[in-house]
């Protein structure tokens, strides 16, 4: 029998293309352009610096092994010393080199991380382990340092705004309607960091939920600016309810015990957590205010995640405490503007305004940076709210506000505490994270707010400014009659479909908005037609929104779905069911790839036999 060789092709591309669909695989990079990436933050900064850019370099297929981020102490006075931390900085790239099997590392330094890269770059020895040098919003130099090939990437907005910032013999880009902190977080600034060490652009700039719809999460519990670990204590996760901040059970999620004060300290995890799930995290000590921590549901494993918190004695300490209020840290690394009447962002305190001209200009004043810090809490503990000016003792701090805002508190909380960020650039989106109302005297309590929200791609903007404050250039667009919000649900998957018994099961769904304003729907899961969980969602124009259900069930037995009339269902047994382990599936993949190659050479023969 003759068989033709289109068809042996034909019958190949065709399981290569099933292949393809049943695993999809992150779009890979060249293994000669794969080193890894040691990131060293700036003045008050730390390893959360990195993490958006981190899961960014990942879902483009970079290896997350391949990701560092270098800490230190950028308090004063120095403390640790340059020629200590030099050589500790040397160390961590040789174990960045070793652990990799790589003989040379990327660098990137961002503000007075591009100071202590150039100290680094200087010995000709140690410049020799870097490829390339990525340097954000920092040091100008009138040589490439160490001669290692560099970007620089500048601001185009702020106190540290220059048309003149560049590194003469790189590659300078400056990035349109940026400011300090947010140039060494943004997705623009991917774009150029990617084509640049990588050598062609990303497939996509923005940060995708893990498909999975379970996200591993580890990092450090440390001091903050000094970035060492907390000591002696424990790290408690709770899971809480995303509508209130209340906690779900009566013990915690995980427990992890926290011990040392040195830069590679107060390390916790891995802890599996699920997207679309809101956790509260708790430092407890021994004598010392336990520190609760309110997190946006995690959509990627993240290695980089901080828990932020004051010495004993420091500036948390400043703030007036008492039984009947709250007192909350709020951060996010991207600045908060509050004086631009163009791009500003919008962020509500139980319904209260908190981010204005007079609280989060911008420039603070010359030198004085802009905001990623807010100290908010009841200054003179009278029970009133007074938004028209700083709370002085923290406005002077670099990166840092206070606002003067009363929000009722007990201990234990009695109610919630609703933070609600619509941010600049996000299309109208909203980030909303709900606390429980602590009391501030016996708790502390910090938001910090994700840097990033999913929007459309965006173009890359390699273009120099031509005055202060440039914007991207676009033409025109032809007039058209525009419609209203449009809101429906799109889809709805049940995993597991057959859980054990309280095992949580994720119910995920996708709300679509094809209106070309931003709506909002109030998305409602039923379970055997009984309200479970309801949750307003808001999405802006021509976009779509993630929406995440956790339901855990005890009884055996089916249970039906319904999620704005799309139905399904899951089981629940009685004991624990096999589960096929994660690898299973790369397992598979390699189990008929084989086959596949096995088949191509007996029909390649069978071909050849033939003819």
């Amino acid at each position: 029998m003759k068989i033709k060789l289109s068809g042996v092709v034909g019958t190949i591309v065709a399981v290569l293309i099933l292949l393809g669909a049943l695993f999809p695989l992150s779009t890979p990079v060249a293994a000669q352009n794969i080193k890894p990436i040691v990131f060293v933050h700036g003045s008050a900064g730390s390893a959360a610096q990195f993490e958006s850019q981190a899961m960014r370099f990942v879902i483009n297929g970079y290896p997350a092994n391949y990701l560092f981020a270098f800490e230190y102490d950028t308090s004063t006075p120095d403390t640790e010393g340059s020629a200590a931390r030099m050589a500790r900085l040397d160390a961590f790239i040789d174990n960045a080199r070793a652990s990799t099997g790589s003989t040379q590392v990327y660098l990137m330094g961002h503000s007075r991380g591009t100071y202590e890269s150039f100290i680094y770059l200087a010995v000709p020895t140690r410049a020799a382990k870097v490829a390339k040098y990525v340097n954000i919003d920092g040091t100008t130099s009138a040589t490439l340092p160490g001669g290692v090939p560099t970007l620089a990437l500048w601001a185009t907005k702020g106190w540290s705004y220059n048309a003149a910032n560049q590194i003469v013999g790189a590659t300078n880009v400056f990035i349109p309607n940026q400011t300090h902190v947010d140039i060494a977080t943004s997705a623009e600034s991917f774009v150029e960091m990617y084509k640049f060490l990588v050598g062609n652009s990303p497939t996509t700039n923005q940060i995708s939920a893990d498909p999975s719809g379970q996200v591993q999460l580890s990092g450090r519990a440390v001091f903050f600016p000094q970035n060492r670990g907390v000591g002696d204590g424990t790290l408690q996760i709770w899971r809480i309810d995303g509508t209130t901040g209340a906690r779900i059970g009566a013990t915690p999620q995980a427990t992890y015990v926290l011990s040392g004060t040195g830069f590679t300290d107060g390390a916790w995890g891995p802890f599996t957590a699920f997207i679309g799930q809101n956790y509260e995290f708790v430092i407890v000590r021994t004598g010392v205010r336990p520190h609760h921590f309110y997190f946006e549901p995690f959509v990627r494993s993240n290695p980089f995640v901080r828990l932020l918190t004051s010495p004993p004695g420091g500036i948390g300490d400043l703030m007036e405490r008492n039984l009947v209020s709250a007192a909350l840290v709020i951060n996010r690394n991207k600045e908060f503007w509050g004086n631009d009447p163009n791009d500003y962002d919008f962020l509500t305190i139980n319904n209260t305004h908190i981010v204005n001209a007079a609280t989060c200009p911008v420039i603070k004043s010359p030198g004085l940076t802009g905001v990623i810090g807010i100290f908010a809490y009841d200054r003179y503990l009278n029970g009133l709210t007074d938004l028209s000016a700083p709370i002085p003792t923290f406005f002077a701090v670099g990166f840092m506000t206070g606002v003067d805002i009363y929000m009722a508190a007990a201990d234990p909380p009695t109610g919630t505490i609703s933070l609600v960020l619509t941010p600049r650039g996000g299309g109208g989106k909203t980030q909303t994270v709900n606390i429980a109302n602590w009391a501030s005297l016996n708790h502390s309590v910090s938001v910090p707010f994700n840097d990033f929200i999913q929007t459309t791609p965006v173009s890359n903007p390699s273009a120099p400014p031509t005055e202060e404050n440039p914007r991207a250039s676009s033409s025109v667009p032809t007039p058209r009659e525009l419609t209203p919000a449009q809101m429906s649900l799109q889809s709805m998957n049940i995993n597991p479909q057959q859980a054990s018994a309280n095992e949580p099961v994720l119910i995920a769904t996708n709300v679509v908005n094809t209106g070309d304003d931003a709506g909002t729907l109030n998305v409602t899961l039923k379970i055997n037609g009984q309200i479970e969980q309801s949750r307003m969602v808001s999405v802006g124009p021509q976009d779509n929104e993630p929406v995440n259900f956790i339901v855990t069930k005890a009884q055996p037995g089916t249970y039906t779905v319904d999620v704005l009339s799309r139905q399904g269902s899951f089981t629940v047994v009685g004991e624990e069911t096999s589960r096929t382990p994660a690898s299973s599936g790369l397992i598979a993949f390699l189990v008929i790839a084989v086959l596949v190659l096995t088949t191509v050479v007996v029909l390649t023969l069978s071909f050849r036999r033939t003819t």
